[in-house]
């Protein structure tokens, strides 16, 4: 019978996560952006602003030679969660469960972009603001 086609489910899979366009970056959650990156890589030559904020200079702290991407990306997600409780936009617990439902969305859309891959693919890993790691 022409014209005929299956509904839409809520379980069809999700558009693939384009993350060439700064876009699609810029909407991920801290929790997706350390599946597709390595978490653990140490960032080499560590920078912080100057006071004037118009340049770059090396960060000297003690733990320079341990700053990795998924440690920067979990300080960046609490940073903006605290920034919405300076803003008096939210409470402390707001911030903390807003965290954990990223996470939570985060790992629903990487089941759901795991489904379609069309190579052997052994899942996404990374590891949860709990310190867990999790293989979705």
């Amino acid at each position: 019978m022409a014209g005929l086609s299956y509904p839409a489910t809520r379980y069809d899979p999700s558009p693939v996560v384009d993350l060439a366009s700064k876009a699609e970056r810029e909407r991920l959650s801290p929790s997706a952006l350390k599946a597709f990156f390595n978490e653990s890589f140490v960032i080499p030559n560590p920078v912080v602003a100057s006071d004037d904020g118009q340049s770059l200079l090396p960060y000297t702290g003690s733990d320079a030679a341990q700053i990795t991407v998924g440690g920067e990306l979990d300080k960046l997600a609490n940073n903006v969660a605290l920034g919405r409780d300076v803003a008096a936009a939210h409470w402390r617990s707001d911030a903390e469960q807003s965290l954990l439902l990223g996470e939570a969305v985060a790992i629903s859309i990487l089941r759901d972009q795991r489904a379609t891959c069309n190579e052997p693919f052994s899942g996404f890993t990374f590891t949860k603001f709990d310190g867990t790691t999790i293989t979705v």
